[in-house]
């Protein structure tokens, strides 16, 4: 594997090949899948692969809000994309190199082990999933999971909370999702204050 050119060319095609027949859905550099009600995905970046679990209503409340018309059982791949609860990585390793085939079964090795390990417990808790995050990412960027996990969960008060302090500049939000009529709390507290959610 060259250490100047990443991802490597052939990636997703090594990703796809290495999926088929294993019950992961492959898209792009990627492998998602939907068990009970709960969205698995491992993906690569910067020559890292990440495991990622979160409750699909999570996804659903803020698709609602967005108005975004989803197919009853989108794509599994559909809950790791735009306009999603972003959340943190449960589980990060290193890809140690190889042509795309191999670094393709890398991530799907890395996926079978993540999901192995967590499909007989309970999909963690929005507290669970930031205690373990592993990666880069800051809590800021997970307040829109927070605010999704509160709206499935119909914790309203909490929400409402939530939201005061995200529109009164009280907290960052690293990663917004936004509409043309207005961003996921905004649009949140209008959907709490009709009663529409």
């Amino acid at each position: 594997m060259s250490e100047a050119i990443w991802p490597p060319k052939g990636l997703v095609r090594g990703v796809a090949n290495a999926a088929k027949g294993t019950g992961w859905t492959a898209w792009s550099a990627s492998v998602s899948r939907v068990e009970d009600g709960v969205a698995f995905h491992a993906y690569e970046f910067a020559k890292e692969m990440r495991f990622l679990v979160k409750p699909i209503d999570w996804d659903r409340v803020l698709w609602r809000l967005l108005g975004h018309e989803v197919a009853r059982a989108p794509s599994p791949s559909r809950y790791f994309r735009t306009d999603c609860s972003p959340v943190p990585p449960l589980a990060v390793g290193r890809i140690t190199g190889g042509d795309p085939d191999d670094i393709g079964r890398q991530i799907v090795d890395f996926a079978n082990a993540g999901f192995e390990g967590r499909r007989a417990l309970p999909c963690p808790s929005f507290d669970e999933m930031m205690a373990a995050r592993g990666g880069p990412r800051r809590a800021d960027d997970h307040v829109v999971a927070e605010l999704a996990m509160l709206l499935a969960e119909a914790r309203h008060n909490e929400a409402r909370q939530l939201c005061a302090r995200v529109l009164a500049g009280e907290q960052r939000v690293g990663v917004m999702l936004s509409t043309p009529n207005g961003n996921v709390f905004e649009l949140a507290k209008r959907a709490l204050d009709d009663g529409s959610i």
